[in-house]
Order: C-alpha cells, then sequence, then structure tokens
C-alpha cells in the first residue's frame, strides 16, 4: 500500500493524533489503552495496528513535520509507503530525520535502501 503524498498521509497522521488524544490520562500522560484505540480503529474502519502505527507517526512528527514530508513527495510527485514512514521514525533527531528523508524522496529509494541507511545512520550515533 502506498499512502498518497496528500490527503491519505494527512489522515493517517490526523487518526493518530486522534489516538494519542483518546490515549492520554485525566492527569494528561499518554498511556497505551487497547480500548481507546479499539474504539477507534473500529470508527475508521481499520485495524488496531493501523491506529498503534498512526499513533507513533504522530508522536515522532509535528505538523510542520508532515507538511515538509507531504511537499516534497508533491514536489518529486513520489507516493510514499507506511513501510517508509516507519522506518523514517526511526530515526529519532528531527533535523537528521528530515535530511534522510528528502534524500529517499529525491532518489525514490526503496524500503530497504532506507533501512540501510537509517541502520547505518543509528549505528553511527
Amino acid at each position: 500500500m502506498t499512502i498518497k503524498a496528500t490527503g491519505e498521509l494527512r489522515e493517517h497522521y490526523d487518526m493518530g493524533v486522534r489516538a494519542i488524544q483518546e490515549t492520554l490520562t485525566k492527569d494528561g500522560k499518554a498511556k497505551y489503552r487497547a480500548a481507546a484505540v479499539g474504539n477507534l480503529a473500529r470508527r475508521a474502519g481499520t485495524s488496531r495496528t493501523i491506529v498503534y502505527d498512526a499513533r507513533q507517526f504522530a508522536a515522532r512528527y509535528t505538523p510542520s513535520d508532515v507538511d515538509e514530508l507531504i511537499e516534497q513527495c508533491e514536489k518529486h510527485d513520489v507516493g510514499i509507503a507506511p513501510s517508509h514512514v516507519f522506518e523514517l521514525m526511526r530515526i529519532l533527531d528531527p533535523k537528521e530525520r528530515s535530511l534522510v528523508q528528502e534524500k529517499a524522496i529525491r532518489g525514490r529509494w526503496p524500503v530497504k535502501t532506507l533501512q540501510q541507511e537509517v541502520r547505518a545512520r543509528n549505528r553511527a550515533m
């Protein structure tokens, strides 16, 4: 499955934001609550796994990071697979992630190439 660079990617992110909001405890701390994730998955017509992945996406990317990702995909006329986003999330430093993301999009990297780059960068740290 490839997420189109506009609507679907934004929807995936927004679902993650909702998942974060719905799994917050009363004291504002994030806590994985299976019931909340399951309810959101049912309402969205998707699986808990997709909701959990979207939650991780929203936790790692700011709205401006998502805007940048969408702009890069549109500029280079590239769709992006969820597995690409998952690999990019493994880079914790947003600036570093942005650099790798741009290279991957410009170069139309397959997931395997992105995985290798992410592993190499994480080992170097």
